[in-house]
């Protein structure tokens, strides 16, 4: 897996193309966060930082022969917090909007990009460490109590059975 790369960024893959990495990989993995951080994932694709701009991943893979290989987002979330910032990078949402947010980047994925054939949920709990954005994170709240995510997501891949959760 090649990867992990902050956002949809072609930058970065490009470079590694340069650099000789063809061959050396079977997936390309990013975390396609948006930015605003609090903004809908059908956000249009002006920049690297949206869901979107991986059209120009798969484009710059193709370019590259390699077409044919899969995208995973191994990072994709928004965090649940007031927006006590400035920072376009560290906007949280409400629970509810963290649930309508993430089913509605599903369907946009399922329905828009077959060659992304995985998509991790980050994270399964909020967590004590990292900044105050990266803590608030979870489907679940740090005692374990669900957030709404946890079963509205349920709810939605139950309509799809091998897209259940491992």
């Amino acid at each position: 897996m090649l990867g992990g790369t902050p956002y949809n960024n072609t930058s970065w893959l490009s470079s590694l193309y340069d650099a000789g990495a063809k061959g050396f990989f079977d997936v390309v993995a990013t975390h396609p966060y948006v930015v605003p951080a609090d903004a809908p994932p059908e956000v249009p694709d002006t920049s690297n930082r949206t869901i979107r701009h991986v059209v120009a991943v798969h484009q710059l893979m193709a370019a590259h022969g390699d077409g044919k290989k899969p995208v995973w987002f191994t990072e994709l979330g928004w965090s649940t917090h007031p927006n006590k910032t400035s920072s376009t990078q560290a906007r949280g949402v409400t629970e509810g909007t963290q649930a309508a947010y993430l089913v509605r980047a599903l369907e946009l994925i399922r329905r828009n990009y077959p060659y992304v054939t995985s998509v991790f949920i980050y994270n399964d709990r909020d967590t004590v460490v990292g900044s105050y954005h990266q803590q608030h994170y979870g489907l679940m709240r740090r005692d374990f109590s669900e957030k709404p995510a946890f079963g509205l997501i349920r709810k939605y891949l139950q309509r799809f059975p091998s897209a259940q959760p491992r």
